[in-house]
């Protein structure tokens, strides 16, 4: 298995952007502790509780124009899989990936949309493959070797990219990754290097939005209802996603928990608690082969602060875990029916922290 296959990069299935993808630890305790629910969790039931008296708070993104700010995004994952056939194979994986960003206020215009400046100042990654580890920090003198195992998070970091963000949080748009593209083409091996037409950079950079940045960018930009809340409001964002051969219906539930003060700041506090519905066609032959699934199991939840003043998150936290089981049935060179059972076990967090 190749540093690659584990590269979840946070885009494990379309609800991360809102819950998100252990530490280099045993299996047994990374399960344990992602298990543990973030919304009954006792870390933040000590915090300063406000009051916020008759005022009307309408919770939404503010920024000023030339105001600058930092994140830094932490994810740790854990995929175990298990293959029962002639034999039993088991793969596991461990990653620690962690980014900071730095973000500026290029613009706003007239419906408050704000135009970002992001850059990615740093990654580092701490992974363990089926026993075997890799590390990388872009801040080190890396060899050739390195960086070209790690070349999708050379090419992003340290190269400024826009993207629009609106006052519920949503990203409305991400663009200006020329210099990725450009760092992405320079990083190909020379015997394989081909001429690069036009097009062909809208492509890559279409890929390189979509399946990264976004989705990344988006995870510190927890959308907001843009109403007017109090305490036990709550709001739901639906959306729909596939699997396998499964149809999701995601639901996102909010529920203001509590005005609070965290690190000084008034802040909202916000539990969150992902409800998932499947449906399809579980059972099915394709090409002479057999399969039968079981519904997915899926599960998440989360804690997010927002600031009071500006909307921004403070902090948040958020873990998903998600169970597929398949049987296979085919036919081998002589005929003789062959079954095959596959597990999959993903469980994913991520911490959010305003620097």
């Amino acid at each position: 298995m190749s540093v690659k296959i584990i590269k979840i990069v946070i885009v494990l299935f379309l609800f991360v952007a809102i819950f998100g993808c252990g530490k280099k630890e045993t299996k047994n305790a990374s399960e344990n502790k992602q298990s543990q629910s973030l919304t009954n969790s006792d870390a933040y039931k000590e915090l300063e509780k406000i009051n916020i008296g008759n005022d009307k708070i309408t919770l939404q993104y503010q920024f000023k124009k030339g105001e600058k700010f930092s994140y830094k995004l932490t994810t740790f994952s854990s995929m175990d899989q298990s293959v029962q056939s002639d034999s039993l194979i088991k793969q596991k994986s461990n990653q620690t990936l962690i980014y900071e960003f730095d973000i500026i206020v290029l613009d706003i215009d007239n419906n408050n949309v704000a135009d970002l400046g992001i850059t990615v100042s740093s990654v580092n990654i701490d992974a363990n493959i089926n026993g075997k580890s890799y590390q990388y920090d872009s801040k080190a003198k890396n060899s050739k070797e390195d960086k070209m195992k790690f070349f999708e998070y050379e090419t992003i970091t340290n190269s400024q990219y826009h993207a629009k963000v609106n006052q519920k949080g949503e990203i409305i748009d991400v663009s200006s990754v020329s210099k990725m593209v450009d760092k992405l083409i320079a990083a190909q091996p020379p015997q394989s290097k081909k001429p690069i037409t036009s097009e062909q950079k809208v492509m890559i950079a279409n890929n390189i939005i979509n399946s990264a940045i976004k989705p990344v960018t988006q995870l510190l930009f927890k959308e907001v209802s843009g109403k007017i809340i109090a305490k036990d409001s709550t709001w739901v964002k639906k959306y729909p996603s596939t699997i396998a051969v499964f149809q999701l219906d995601n639901n996102a539930n909010y529920k203001v928990n509590d005005f609070v003060k965290l690190n000084n700041i008034k802040a909202v506090k916000v539990a969150l608690n992902l409800v998932v519905k499947s449906s399809g066609q579980k059972q099915g032959t394709e090409n002479g082969v057999s399969y039968n699934f079981e519904d997915p199991r899926i599960t998440g939840d989360g804690i997010v602060f927002y600031n009071l003043e500006n909307g921004r998150v403070l902090k948040s936290e958020t873990s998903t875990k998600v169970e597929m089981n398949v049987q296979i049935t085919s036919k081998d060179a002589s005929q003789k029916l062959k079954k095959t059972t596959r597990k999959d076990i993903s469980i994913n967090k991520n911490i959010i922290e305003l620097l």
